[in-house]
């Protein structure tokens, strides 16, 4: 269970290590309760917790970035920015730049660029799972 709980936390991170061995990122748009608390704990202590598989989801290609590392990164996004970032992610179906980038990986697709208006079925899935997330509203697509 602690697997699966784990498995979807660092799937909702969208981070490039794991979440319980990297807590110097402001991982605040997670949501979940008692892994949030975990991770915000081992914070506070600068502590880490290493599992023997740290369940990041994998690149699809060399140079590919996960979409909330750049967010957090950035450092033009509070965590409220960061929440409807993610919200629009997770709906997406994203986690790394490869996932929302054309074939030779040049430039974001076209149908990307007005996501408010995908509808749920012309959204590829990643190893066919698929996330339960809310359809964002418009306020998180302007972000």
């Amino acid at each position: 269970m602690l697997w699966i709980a784990v498995s979807w936390l660092q799937f909702c991170a969208s981070i490039s290590t794991s979440a319980f061995t990297d807590t110097d990122l402001p991982l605040v748009y997670l949501e979940s309760n008692y892994l949030t608390s975990l991770w915000q704990h081992l914070k506070d202590i600068r502590g880490s917790f290493h599992l023997l598989e740290d369940m990041v989801p994998p690149c699809q290609w060399a140079n590919d970035v996960y979409l909330m590392e750049i967010a957090i990164q950035c450092g033009k996004f509070g965590p409220k920015d960061l929440k409807r970032l993610n919200h629009c992610r997770l709906w997406l179906n994203m986690v790394t730049l490869s996932d929302v980038a054309n074939a030779a990986g040049t430039q974001v697709e076209d149908k990307f660029y007005f996501a408010e208006r995908i509808e749920r079925d012309e959204i590829s899935c990643m190893n066919g799972q698929q996330v339960n997330q809310f359809k964002p509203n418009e306020k998180a697509w302007k972000v």
